[in-house]
């Protein structure tokens, strides 16, 4: 599937969770590893994941683009009605 076509996807947001759903009781854990952008991709796995592991450098910039990617991802979770986002800190 193109990205264009992934994109016009009605539940786009929540495709990878969706197809994880029925392997997850066969696994104790599934890595999903993203690339550093906040994107279709990144918005996927954040509404996948049970756990979210954000490694930064520690420069200036670093840090200034993983509060972003942390507030994205606060967000996402918001519309999971399982995950309590104010217990995501």
């Amino acid at each position: 599937l193109d990205p264009a076509a992934f994109a016009r996807l009605p539940h786009r947001a929540t495709a990878l969770r969706l197809a994880l759903s029925d392997l997850r009781p066969a696994f104790d854990a599934v890595v999903i590893d993203t690339p550093p952008s906040l994107d279709l991709v990144t918005l996927n796995a954040a509404m996948a994941a049970d756990w979210v592991i954000l490694p930064c450098d520690a420069d200036a910039e670093s840090v200034k683009s993983l509060e972003r990617t942390f507030r994205a991802v606060h967000t996402y979770l918001q519309h999971r009605p399982e995950v309590d986002p104010a217990g995501f800190c």
